[in-house]
This record gives C-alpha cells, structure tokens and sequence, in this order.
C-alpha cells in the first residue's frame, strides 16, 4: 500500500509539474507577443463550407489577418442547421487539412481546431449523439470534453432557450451560447445567472464591444463582461471586410475594465488564473 501511494504522488506531482510548465510557456508567449486575444473560439474560415470564406485564398488571408492580431489558436465552427444540407464531418476534416497545409509554412506557431457553430433544435441532441456535429476541442481556451458552441435566432423565446441549455445538459453537453449579446429575451429577463445555474456558458463576439457595433449589443456585451459573466470570445468572422477579425478595440476595453486574473481569462483562456 505505501508503495502504491508513493507512485500515486510521484503521478500527480509531475502532472502537477507538466501543467505548471505548460503554464509558464503560455505566460512567456503571452509577454513575448503582447497584450492581445491569443486564441477564437468562434470563425467562419473553412473554406467554401458555408456563408464565410469563400475559397482557400480567402480562408488564408483570414489566417493572416487574425495571425496579425495575435490570435494563435482558432476553432473553425461552421454552422450546422438542422434539416438543411450540411457539409459532413469528413469534407470539414478535409477542408481543415487543406488549410492548415496551405498556411503552416508561413504560420508555423499557428494552431486550428474544428467545432461546429449549432442553430438549435431538440434534433441536435441525436445528431450529436451520432457524430454528425462536432463538438468543441478540449482543452482550447480552457474548454472541457463535450462542449457544444449553440446558437438561436436573436429573438427566441427565453423559455426555449432555458429548456435547450437544461436539454444538452442532461445528455451530458456543456453548451456554450454564441454571441449571447444578441439574444434579446435574456437581457429583458436579465436571465444569465439563472442560464448559468443551468450550465450554460457565454461567448461574446469582439465586434460586440465596439464602438460603432448596433448600439444595443454593445451595451449588453460590455455589462456582461463588467459583471463577469463572459466565459470566452470569438471574432465570428466570416471574410475580410465588416466581419473580420478585428480585436484591438475589444483588447484595450477588457485590459482598462477587468481585473487582471478576468482580463487573463478572456485574452489568453488562462482557467486557473481566474
């Protein structure tokens, strides 16, 4: 027994050690690249799948723009919409090599990762279930196995909202809801703690914080992140022009609002920090 507990330690304490490393490598990439938004949860920029990037060309000036805004890890989210024809697994995984092939050589500490951006239906719990959407890669920005990045039209009924993240939940899903600014029904309600108690999460589009973004959505992504009820943010981008990837705006008013353990969490997806 005293044998199997010392292994035991010796396990945790160079697990312990490797994470503590990782971390410490991240804080230096972090200082070395500047204040900036490390990594996008959110992006259109698989080329020709759906309303984004139109072709690989497109698709790598993407890269390119958010590279040069510091971003150095992107989830490619595609939308997925229940009864339309949606690109299979397969074509994304192959449009995801085609464009990390096309930009590794130029973007060598660059990393892409594939979800899918889900308009939700009950349908979506079976088409989970069977592989047919995918879900959000572990570990990125601190997000944990089965995460599922869900989206409704900006007027849905709170009720139907509630019910989806109670749904997703209790088949074992950790949805997070895209572009939460958007979802006038729970700002009426101010409805986000009871949405967390439920297990949601909330992912707030830079734009939103921008001054010049629809003035309502601004106003609400901002609250949300001053009363800290952001988890994570994504550029939502979908080409080069009015939806790219444009964060300085969204960097400076987080770095001169947050503490910086929350400042740390939304920049750089630094968990433990906050």
């Amino acid at each position: 027994m005293g044998r199997q507990m010392a292994f035991l330690k010796a396990g945790f304490l160079q697990r312990f050690s490797n994470q503590k490393k990782e971390q410490e490598k991240k804080t230096e990439n972090n200082k070395e690249i500047g204040l900036c938004m490390r990594y996008d949860i959110h992006s259109h920029i698989l080329p020709g799948v759906d309303d984004g990037a139109k072709d690989l060309s497109m698709a790598a000036a993407m890269v390119r723009q958010a590279y040069a805004e510091g971003i150095r890890q992107i989830v490619a989210t595609p939308h997925y919409t229940p009864g339309k024809q949606n690109p299979s697994v397969k074509t994304l995984r192959e449009r995801l090599d085609m464009l990390q092939t096309a930009v590794s050589d130029e973007f060598a500490d660059l990393e892409i990762y594939l979800g899918n951006e889900i308009f939700y239906s009950p349908s979506v719990i079976d088409d989970l279930d069977m592989g047919k959407i995918m879900m959000m890669p572990e570990g990125i920005a601190g997000m944990m196995d089965h995460t599922v990045l869900v989206e409704f039209a900006p007027g849905e009924l709170y009720p139907i909202i509630y019910d989806a993240v109670k749904r997703l939940t209790l088949y074992g899903y950790i949805p997070i809801l895209a572009h939460v600014e958007r979802y006038r029904e729970i700002e009426a309600r101010n409805a986000y703690q009871e949405l967390k108690e439920a297990g949601a999460q909330f992912q707030i589009n830079t734009a939103g914080l921008k001054n010049g973004y629809q003035a309502q959505f601004t106003k609400t992504a901002r609250k949300l992140i001053r009363d800290g009820w952001a988890d994570y943010l994504g550029t939502d981008a979908h080409n080069l022009n009015l939806r790219r990837a444009d964060t300085k705006e969204t960097v400076e008013y987080i770095s001169k609002t947050c503490s910086v353990p929350y400042r740390d969490r939304l920049l750089y997806g630094e968990v433990q920090a906050f």
